[in-house]
Order: structure tokens, then C-alpha cells, then sequence
């Protein structure tokens, strides 16, 4: 059919000539089969109406309404157009990135760095404060139940007997189980270790929704007192280390703290625990008290004892807010019918479970800063390719001017460019992967087992999470780092460029954008390197604190004798026995006892009057044995120590620290005055120095010490000084301890450096993190100042060249470039250090003695940044220097 005859066809039949039409926007792969698919159609309609000449109005109209679908099958079809431009786009992007090997290794390995950084903060963040509670179901529905109070912003233990009202009454919850944490010496034949495990209500496992690996779980017909055994749980990982993952071990006897239970079942491989970070190997039901500590079994009926933790499961349809109102109701009830034990008490509900409330706080508030330290890197990164990206684009001038002299559109090219880029930024995230999993094991080795209560025991890796952050990461660095190149590559005068004239205009653009590009890079490097200054300071100025005591060469470790039901007299024996062993074994200076240990434990507070005043003083305490102000080496100031006559049978007596003496006897000698503390008058006998408790950071608070002997505890924690190294001890303490009772589990053995250590986690984890990012930041500050001038000197090859033709000197093209790189640098220092001035006052709730606005620190880290871009400026500055003029005057 020719041309004309088609023509007139087509506007002959109006439906025809609109698929014509519309087929236009069809991918041209697809158009030909597009027009024949539907013109036949039509055709085929046409035929069963009748032919078109004879069709009526509505007829027509009809035809006409089905051929306008068309436009709507197009449109489908421009998905495939799209998916086809982008494969083309990505094809020949790769193919670009392959043609230079150099410019993409150098691209990729910044933005790994860049990105990898950032992954590894975002995986601590991730283990730390997002990660769910591993092995339960649906974690997303579980909240956490306690005890609030009006004067407090956290939720608090609650007493059995409230637990089980609560579970009764509330309908906003499908299961309300109870938890108490408890540790248990578990026998198993000859072999002793210390566990940590709970204390569970009946439905613990139902609520969670935790499954068996093998054997059964806790039910309710556990709960029942006549249960004729006391029955375990075990954890999946304690099932594979201590019993080798033997199946038959179901059903067998195991001892807990010397009572026989019976083994029922391993807990689901990924469970271990309501507590991320602190994983637990044994449940037992609770009401098992009643058989094995009748002493902690009172509480069982005590509402004013609180000692369980509560969570629940939300029942379908139910929401947090109507959980809170329904438990406030009862709390209410609850005051209102126990107003002795309940008062003030109300209940509040907290979504999620696994992590402590005010921990999460704590932890987010110190995020902060690793966080915006490791989005400056990935901001250096960024702006290090872009410089790249415009070099290389100031190299493709002609190319691009090409295609838009052939037709493609501004839009086209830069899409283009910006898929090169993401390409680019999507293999740097996948290097950033690696980069960050190698991150992530250093910040890792950086940790303690625990800090204060929080357990670092946890899952740092790889999950969606990380992964989709990274891959968002890659693909929002690729357009920022992307889109100013792209925009000014996109934009070339076409004429002059294709005729391969200079177009001094658009080179001083592009030069301008880098080096404001450079000057940003320096400005960023600078906020960090004062900011790392500052960090190393305030870790250096925390590790010379005076304790109060000497921390070197102090072995600590803990034994509880209560889990091996040791009587007070056997007790005693066992402690002074110990001792003597000992202090009697080669290397030992001095060894003592303590119930609390210093910067690593909780703080143990009571109240204390004069004797015969009824004002009361609020004081620490710790119970302590005659030889441990030996032991940790604190200066007695006034009086005398405990001595091995300070016994049960003696008169009661106190050591008091200076603050306390200060407080209650400013103007009179503390020794030989009287005390009363919980109806027991107290001689006070000696003064010693004021030391550091848990917070290296505060003054010393007022400290009461008593003596062990009058005093007894069952778990006091060993401090042994050596003339060698803690650890060459630790053989010998476990064999004394061996030698006396077989069964008892020595756990915790640390040195009292290691607890120094732990308790400026949050400084020396800050040093390091914003050092090592300082540092980073300076390496790619200096490579994009590299990276400029030797584009500069490439750019520039024919105009040295004439300058050295007509008699310039090396030390001139020298001093040229090195004052251009030189300027660009200064500039970002000057920037930098206003802005690191005023940033810095940001940080002043994790410095300690150091202002935000140390001279020593602003006045070190400039000098180091000059001196490393005065190196990135001298070396392409020599390169240029050693250019043969004829050759550089034929470099065009």
C-alpha cells in the first residue's frame, strides 16, 4: 500500500489514524507488532458492525471509544521503554567505568570508606537500640509492665501478688507473665559453673511465643505446688557447650544451687532471654522457691517486696494506649484496696521488650555524635568523588556535545550521568559492606564484656537492617555526589566544544566548583580533628582521676557462697580461710573483702544519725573485711582500721570516709563518737580517704564502712594486691578456692584496671571512634587536594609549557601551584575553625577538664592540616615542574 493510499486511509477510519498516533510513544522495539496487534482489532470490529462508511453515529462513537484504550496499553508499555533505557543507560555506564579501571578503583574505595563508616555505626546502633528481641513471636506486640511512680520516669519491679491480680484482671492482654533474674550454680557430675538464669511464671514461654528445640517448655500444670519435681529449662547454647547437644539428656537430673531438678527441655536456638546483650541459660518455674529458698519464698506473698519484671503480649486488636488505661484502672484499684503497699504506685506499659528504658535514652543521647562524625566523612567522601566526577566530565566535553548535536536531551544526558554515578555509589556500598564488618570488629574489640549494667554480649551483624540502610546510603550518595557534575557537564557549548575550541568560561566554572569542593573538604576534616582533640583530651585528663586508691596490680573476683547454701558459721570460715591461703602464697601483698566494688557496681546507700540526734544523714555503705583498705591501698587518716578482734562478739564499730566525718563532725575528732544506724549504736574507730565510687566524673560522696566479721554477706567480692601482674594470679586463686570447696564456682576474675577501663567505655569508645574518623576525613581532604591540582596540571600542560619557554623557573610553577592548592586550603581552615568553634560547644556534656574552646587543640590541629595539604600540594607541584616545554607546548 503506498504511502498516499495509507494516508487516506487512515483519515477515512479516524480509529486507525489514532493508533497511528499513539503508537509513537510505544518502545520502537514493540511499535510494529503494537499497530498490527490493534489495527487488526479494530478491523476485525469494524467488520462485525459493518463496514465504516455505512456505521451510524453511535456506532462510530463506540469504535472510536475502544480504539482511545489504546492510549492506556501505550502508556503500560512505557514501563518496558523505561526498563529498556535503563538497561542501556547501566550498560554503557559499566562499560564507561571499565574503559578507566584507575578513576572507578579510586571512586569506589572512598565511598567504601565513606559508606563503610557509616555502616558500622549504624550496625552498633542497630544491635544497640533496634535490633528486636531475638526468637520470640512477633516481638512488635510484646510491652513492658512495671511499677510507676509519680516522681519517676521509669517503670519499676512489681510484687508477685500484684502480678497475679493484674493477670486476672487485664483484657488488653492476651498473657501477662512474670520474670525474675536470678543466678544458679549448675552441677552437672564434677564440673561447678555459675549461670545466669530466671525465675519464671507459668506462661513465660506461651507469652513469648517461644518454641522448643527439644523436649517441652514450662506450662501451667508446672505452676501447681504438688508438682511432684522441680523442672528446668535449658538454653539451646548452654544444651550444645555443656552437654554436647546430647538428645538424651532430656528427662536426665541436673543440681541448681544443690537441689536436684529434672530437665525438660532446650529453649528455641535464637532465644535467650528478655534482655538483649544479657542472655540467660536456665528458667525455672518461680513458685520452685517454695521447694528450694524458703526464704525468698515469702515474697511470693508480699505485695510490698518488688522483685519481678512483667510484660505482656497486646491481645488482637488492642493498642498500647488502651493497655495503659486498662492497667491504670487496676493500679488504681489496686492502691485503692492495699493503700499500705500500693501508695503512689500506678502501672505503666512501654512498647517493646529486651532493652531498659532509660539505657535507650542513654544510649541515643551518646549515638549522636559517632553519627554526625560519620556523616561528615561520607559528606568528605561525596565531595571527593564529585571533584573526581568533574574532572573526568571536564575530559568528556566532546562526547557529550555529541550526543547533544545528534539530539539527546539535557534531561537524557544528565539521567545518564547520574545512573554512571549511581552505579558507582551502588559498588562502593557493596565495598562499604566489608568495610564496615572490619569497622564493626574493631569498635567491637573497643568494648567491655558489660558496662555498668548494659551487656555488649550482642548480634553486630549483617541483618536487613544494616543492609537496607547501606544500600539507601549508596543510592542517596550517588545522586548527591552526582547531580552537581552532572548538571554542569550537561550544559556544554556545543559548537566551540566539537570544534575543539577553549572554553575558558566553562573550565573556570568547573575549576571553581572543585575548589569549593576542596574548600569543604578541609572545613569538614578541621570540625573533626578538634573534635577528635577534645575526645583524646577528656580521656587522658579521665585516666590520671585520683581514685583515691591504687588500681594497679589488684586482682578481683567474686564467690558466692549463698548458691552453695553455706551456713553463717561455714560461711566464715570459708572467708577467713581463703584469705589466709592467700595472703600467704608468693606475690601477695594483701587480700580483703568487699560487698561493693568500686567504679564497675551499684552503689549500696542507707541512712545514718549521731547518737542522740534524731537528724538523719543519707550515706553510701560497704561492708568490708580487716585487711581490704590494705588491699586497695586507702590512706587511713585518723584511728585505726578493722582488725580480726572487730568479731560478732566485740562492740560494734565503723570506719567513716572524710566527707562523712565532715558532715557529721565538723568541728569535733570523729574518732571515739557514737552512731546510730538501724537501732544499733556504733563507735566510730577510724577515718580514711575519700574515694571514687561508681562515677570517676563526680566528687566523692560520704562513705560508712562495717565490718564483715559483725556484718556477715554471703557473696563479697575478693580484691587481692600482688607485686605482679593480676593474671599471673588467677591459676593460684582458682586452685586455693578448688582445694576448700570443689563445687564453688570462682566467676568474674578481673583486674581492678579492667574496671577502670569498662567505666570510661563512653570516653575512650569516643577518642577512638572520632580519632580514627579524624583521620580518615584528613586522608581524603588530602586526596581531593591532590586530586584538583594534578587535574589543574594536566589541564594547564600547555600553558606551563610557554611559561617555561620563555624563561620561567621550576621553583616558580612550583610556588604557582603549591600557592593555588595553598589558598584553597587556608580557606577551608579559616572556615573550619570557625565552624569547629562553634560545633564544639555541642560537646561539652562528654568533655571532662578541657573547654570546647582549647587553645592547645585549635592551635595543633590547623598546623596538622596545613602540613598535609602542603604535601598534597608539593607533589603534583614537582610534576609539574618536570615537564619538558616541547612537549607540553605539543600537548595539543
Amino acid at each position: 500500500m503506498s504511502l498516499v493510499s495509507r494516508g487516506k486511509k487512515l483519515v477515512s477510519r479516524p480509529h486507525l489514524g489514532l493508533i497511528a498516533l499513539v503508537g509513537v510513544i510505544v518502545p520502537r522495539r514493540l511499535r510494529a507488532d503494537w499497530r498490527e496487534e490493534w489495527e487488526a482489532e479494530l478491523r476485525s470490529r469494524e467488520q462485525l458492525l459493518s463496514d465504516w462508511d455505512r456505521l451510524d453515529r453511535s456506532h462510530k462513537w463506540e469504535l472510536m471509544r475502544r480504539s482511545s484504550s489504546a492510549f492506556w496499553d501505550a502508556l503500560w508499555l512505557q514501563r518496558q521503554r523505561r526498563e529498556d533505557e535503563l538497561v542501556q543507560d547501566l550498560r554503557f555506564g559499566f562499560r564507561m567505568l571499565v574503559k578507566n579501571p584507575a578513576f572507578a578503583l579510586i571512586a569506589i574505595s572512598t565511598l567504601a570508606l565513606g559508606i563503610g563508616a557509616n555502616t558500622a555505626v549504624f550496625s552498633f546502633v542497630n544491635a544497640l537500640l533496634l535490633r528486636p528481641l531475638a526468637g520470640v513471636a512477633e516481638p512488635d506486640r510484646l510491652v513492658m509492665v512495671g511499677r510507676q511512680y509519680r516522681d519517676k520516669n521509669y517503670l519499676s519491679d512489681s510484687s508477685y501478688p500484684d502480678y497475679l491480680d493484674y493477670r486476672a484482671g487485664i483484657t488488653a492482654t492476651s498473657g501477662l507473665a512474670a520474670a525474675s533474674v536470678t543466678a544458679f550454680h549448675l552441677s552437672t557430675g564434677s564440673e561447678t559453673e555459675r549461670v545466669q538464669g530466671e525465675l519464671v511464671s507459668s506462661n513465660y514461654f506461651d507469652v513469648l511465643g517461644v518454641t522448643p528445640a527439644k523436649g517441652r517448655l514450662i506450662t501451667a500444670s508446672d505452676e501447681r505446688d504438688e508438682a511432684a519435681d522441680s523442672l528446668a529449662v535449658v538454653s539451646f547454647r548452654l544444651w550444645q557447650r555443656r552437654f554436647a547437644g546430647d538428645p538424651n539428656v532430656i528427662g536426665s537430673r541436673i543440681k541448681l544451687n544443690g537441689h536436684d531438678f529434672t530437665l525438660i527441655g532446650v529453649a528455641g536456638e535464637a532465644f535467650a532471654g528478655i534482655r538483649i546483650g544479657t542472655p540467660r541459660d536456665v528458667w525455672v518455674p518461680i513458685v520452685t522457691l517454695r521447694r528450694t529458698d524458703s526464704e525468698t519464698a515469702m515474697r511470693l506473698g508480699q505485695r510490698r517486696a518488688s522483685w519481678v519484671e512483667m510484660f505482656g503480649r497486646l491481645a488482637p486488636g488492642a493498642t498500647v494506649g488502651q493497655a495503659r488505661a486498662e492497667f491504670s484502672a487496676m493500679a488504681a484499684r489496686l492502691e485503692r484496696d492495699h493503700p499500705d503497699t500500693n501508695r503512689n504506685a500506678g502501672a505503666g506499659v512501654e512498647p517493646g521488650l529486651g532493652r531498659d528504658i532509660e539505657v535507650q535514652k542513654e544510649l541515643r543521647r551518646f549515638a549522636y555524635l559517632p553519627s554526625a562524625a560519620v556523616a561528615i566523612v561520607l559528606l568528605i567522601a561525596c565531595a571527593n568523588v564529585a571533584g573526581l566526577l568533574l574532572a573526568r566530565a571536564a575530559a568528556r566535553q566532546k562526547e557529550i556535545a555529541t550526543r547533544l548535536a545528534l539530539g539527546a536531551g539535557r534531561v537524557r544526558i544528565i539521567r545518564q550521568l547520574l545512573t554512571e554515578s549511581v552505579t558507582l555509589a551502588i559498588a562502593g556500598g557493596a565495598g562499604g559492606l566489608f568495610v564496615g564488618s572490619w569497622m564493626t570488629g574493631w569498635l567491637r574489640s573497643l568494648l567491655p564484656d558489660k558496662y555498668l549494667f548494659l551487656s555488649f554480649d550482642l548480634n553486630f551483624g549483617v541483618d536487613w537492617r544494616v543492609f537496607g540502610f547501606t544500600l539507601a546510603c549508596a543510592t542517596l550518595t550517588g545522586l548527591v555526589f552526582g547531580l552537581a557534575p552532572a548538571l554542569q557537564a550537561s550544559r556544554p557549548d556545543v559548537v566551540p566544544t566539537l570544534k575543539g575550541t577553549q572554553v575558558s568560561g566553562r573550565r573556570s566554572a568547573g575549576t571553581r566548583l572543585r575548589g569549593g569542593l576542596v574548600v569543604t573538604q578541609v572545613a569538614l576534616s578541621m570540625i573533626l580533628l578538634v573534635a577528635a582533640g577534645l575526645c583524646v583530651k577528656t580521656l587522658r585528663n579521665a585516666a590520671t582521676i585520683d581514685t583515691g586508691y591504687e588500681v594497679d596490680r589488684v586482682l578481683t573476683a567474686r564467690i558466692d557462697l549463698a548458691r552453695q547454701s553455706y551456713t553463717e558459721v561455714g560461711g566464715r570460715a570459708f572467708q577467713q580461710e581463703l584469705v589466709a591461703r592467700l595472703e600467704a602464697a608468693p606475690g601477695v601483698e594483701a587480700a580483703g573483702y568487699a560487698v561493693t566494688l568500686p567504679l564497675n557496681d551499684g552503689r549500696w546507700e542507707n541512712s545514718i544519725r549521731r547518737d542522740g540526734d534524731t537528724t538523719r544523714i543519707q550515706t553510701f555503705q560497704n561492708i568490708v573485711s580487716p585487711r581490704y583498705f590494705e588491699a586497695m591501698n586507702i590512706p587511713l587518716q585518723a584511728g585505726r582500721y578493722f582488725s580480726s578482734q572487730d568479731d560478732e562478739r566485740a562492740p560494734k564499730v565503723a570506719i567513716l570516709n572524710q566527707k562523712l566525718a565532715q558532715v557529721m563532725w565538723p568541728n569535733a575528732n570523729p574518732v571515739g563518737q557514737r552512731l546510730s544506724f538501724k537501732g544499733q549504736t556504733i563507735e566510730v574507730i577510724g577515718i580514711v580517704r575519700d574515694i571514687k565510687g561508681r562515677n570517676l566524673f563526680e566528687s566523692p560522696g560520704p562513705m560508712f564502712y562495717q565490718p564483715l566479721s559483725q556484718s556477715y554477706q554471703a557473696h563479697p567480692v575478693l580484691h587481692v594486691r600482688t607485686r605482679m601482674p593480676p593474671a599471673q594470679l588467677i591459676a593460684t586463686l582458682r586452685n586455693e578456692v578448688r582445694a576448700l570447696d570443689s563445687d564453688l564456682p570462682v566467676y568474674d576474675v578481673k583486674s581492678l584496671d579492667e574496671h577502670l577501663t569498662a567505666t570510661l567505655t563512653p570516653q575512650r569508645l569516643l577518642a577512638h571512634l572520632i580519632t580514627g574518623f579524624g583521620v580518615l576525613a584528613l586522608l581524603l581532604a588530602g586526596i581531593g587536594l591532590y586530586g584538583l591540582l594534578a587535574h589543574t596540571v594536566t589541564e594547564r600542560t600547555p600553558e606551563i609549557g610557554l611559561r617555561m619557554a620563555l624563561g620561567a623557573h621550576k621553583r616558580d610553577v612550583v610556588r604557582m601551584f603549591v600557592m593555588r592548592g595553598m589558598k584553597l586550603a587556608l580557606a577551608g581552615v579559616g572556615l573550619g575553625l570557625v565552624a569547629a568553634g562553634s560545633l564544639a560547644q555541642l560537646m561539652t556534656s562528654v568533655l571532662f577538664g578541657v573547654s570546647p574552646l582549647d587553645p592547645v587543640t585549635l592551635t595543633i590541629v590547623p598546623v596538622l592540616l596545613i602540613l598535609a595539604a602542603l604535601i598534597a600540594c608539593y607533589i603534583p607541584a614537582q610534576r609539574a615542574a618536570r615537564a619538558d616545554p616541547k612537549t607540553a607546548l605539543l600537548a595539543e
